[in-house]
C-alpha cells in the first residue's frame, strides 16, 4: 500500500464508532506505536467491494516480536472485521492497540496519502565512511609534550615580525577592541577597566551644559512639563505588565 493505492474515504469517526461498540476509545498507546514506526508494512486487496487489509506490527515491549493484524473495511468506510495475533486481539471484533495503530495509519493514508512505517536498512544513507564526532577533551597547553629545543623555535606571536615592538601598539590594540561592534561579547574587553565618566565631564568643561545635566534634561528627569507627565502616565498604564513602565522606573 502506497500513496497511489486506491482506498475508500476512511474517516476517524468510523474508528470511533467501531471502538464504541466495545466501550473503548483511541488512546496514546496506539498513536505512539504509529508515530514511532512500529508498523512494518500494510498490504491491501479488494474483492466484492470489501477492502482486506493485512499488516504487521511490532510488539511494544519486545521489539523482536511481531503480530499479524488483519482487517476488512467495506466500500462505505465502515470497519467490518478485525483480528490480531496478540493475546487481546481475538476476532472478529478485535480492538487491541495494534489494531488501532493500523486504523490510524489507514486514516492518515486516506486523508493525506502518507503512511509512516518502519525504516528499512537502505532508507538511511551510509555513514561508515564519515568521520565520527570527537567527544573527548582537548589537551591543555601545559600538558603538551614539547621539548625545550623545539619550544625555543616555536613562535606563538600571531603578529608579523615587522609589527613587533612598535610604538603605541597597546593603545592601538585597546582602541580596536573597544571600538569593535561586538565589544560587549569579546573576552579581551574584560581586561580593560571602565571609562572614568567624571573625568570625561571635567575634560569637556567648555560646553554650555555638563553632559550629565544634558542627559537628565533630555530624559525628562531634572526638568519635566505637565504635558510630558500626562503622556508618561498614559504610556505606562498597567505598571509592571508594561515595558515602558519598567523603563521609566529604571530612571
Amino acid at each position: 500500500m502506497n500513496t497511489e493505492t486506491e482506498f475508500v474515504d476512511f474517516k476517524m469517526g468510523a474508528v470511533e464508532t467501531y471502538l464504541e461498540q466495545m466501550d473503548k476509545s483511541l488512546d496514546c498507546d496506539a498513536t505512539n506505536l504509529y508515530k514511532e514506526k512500529f508498523l512494518k508494512y500494510i498490504c491491501l486487496a479488494t474483492e466484492n467491494n470489501i477492502f482486506y487489509v493485512k499488516s504487521e506490527c511490532r510488539a511494544q515491549m519486545k521489539k523482536s516480536v511481531t503480530y499479524n493484524v488483519e482487517e476488512s473495511i467495506d466500500c462505505d468506510g465502515s470497519i467490518f472485521e478485525s483480528q490480531c495475533e496478540c493475546s487481546a486481539g481475538m476476532g472478529p471484533n478485535a480492538h487491541c492497540k495494534h489494531v488501532c495503530c493500523v486504523l490510524i495509519a489507514l486514516y492518515y493514508c486516506s486523508s493525506n496519502g502518507e503512511i509512516v512505517t518502519e525504516e528499512t536498512c537502505t532508507q538511511r544513507l551510509q555513514t561508515f565512511h564519515k568521520s565520527k564526532r570527537f567527544k573527548g577533551s582537548p589537551i591543555k597547553a601545559c600538558d603538551l609534550l614539547i621539548s625545550a629545543a623545539r619550544a625555543s623555535n616555536v613562535n606563538f606571536d600571531p603578529r608579523q615580525r615587522a609589527t613587533h615592538n612598535t610604538s603605541n601598539y597597546q593603545d592601538y590594540f585597546r582602541n580596536i577592541c573597544l571600538n569593535h561592534k561586538y565589544d560587549s561579547t569579546l573576552p579581551i574587553v574584560q581586561l580593560y577597566p571602565p571609562a572614568q565618566i567624571y573625568g570625561a565631564v571635567t575634560d569637556h568643561d567648555y560646553f554650555e551644559f555638563h553632559t550629565e545635566d544634558k542627559w537628565l534634561s533630555e530624559n525628562c528627569i531634572s526638568t519635566i512639563t505637565d504635558e510630558e507627565i500626562s503622556k508618561i502616565e498614559s504610556f505606562t498604564s498597567g505598571q509592571a505588565k508594561n515595558s515602558r513602565w519598567k523603563e521609566e522606573r529604571c530612571k
